[in-house]
């Protein structure tokens, strides 16, 4: 199995243990590989689209500071909604990241 095709299995595994959507990105922040079922996933397509990128340059960012932390990052987006990010490598560097979120930690009225 190739190294991209087990990291799709693995966000996808653990996108089905938590109920919470995954992204695979690569290392310019573009989505490879993505699980959305819920509706703040389908928010943040449409807010990516609206932006001109800016969700993407967002989980890059993360991406990298998960890296730069030890392996893992936990962030707010532009929107306000809760992401967590661990770095993916391919030979020793920083290639991409598996995102997991969007969570609202707040009730949506609010």
């Amino acid at each position: 199995m190739e190294h991209t095709d087990r990291l799709r299995e693995i966000a996808r595994i653990y996108s089905e243990a938590t109920g919470i959507d995954t992204r695979l990105v690569d290392a310019d922040g573009k989505t490879i590989s993505l699980t959305c079922s819920t509706e703040t996933c389908t928010l943040c397509e449409t807010a990516n689209l609206k932006t001109e990128g800016k969700c993407e340059k967002t989980h890059l960012y993360g991406s990298i500071q998960a890296d730069r932390f030890g392996g893992k990052y936990v962030f707010f987006c532009h929107l306000g909604l809760v992401h967590w990010v661990t770095p993916v490598y391919r030979e020793d560097q920083l290639n991409g990241g598996i995102v997991a979120g969007p969570v609202l930690m707040v009730d949506p009225v609010d």
